[in-house]
């Protein structure tokens, strides 16, 4: 996921490259969808890159709770045992 969103997030700034490139050259500003595209890129991106990094971290917490011994319960306590007298 991280791996996509930054693909998607270097989409959006080459695009905002091109964009930018296209008004310093033609003088025309690019109307429209253009910025709204860009945006949605650049923040869909970063969002697809902070998901990937939620994953990895759940992930590694999995593999290590699942590499931890199991353990036996070596004596059951009472109620009476668990109140300690003053």
């Amino acid at each position: 996921m991280s791996l996509l969103g930054i693909v998607c997030a270097s989409v959006g700034f080459l695009y905002a490259l091109v964009v930018v490139c296209v008004y310093i050259f033609e003088g025309n500003p690019v109307k429209g969808w253009a910025p709204i595209i860009v945006i949605m890129l650049t923040v869909g991106g970063f969002q697809m890159i902070m998901l990937g990094m939620i994953g990895e971290y759940v992930w590694r917490t999995l593999e290590q709770a699942r590499g931890r011994e199991h353990y036996i319960i070596n004596k059951m306590l009472t109620k009476r045992e668990c109140v300690h007298e003053q």
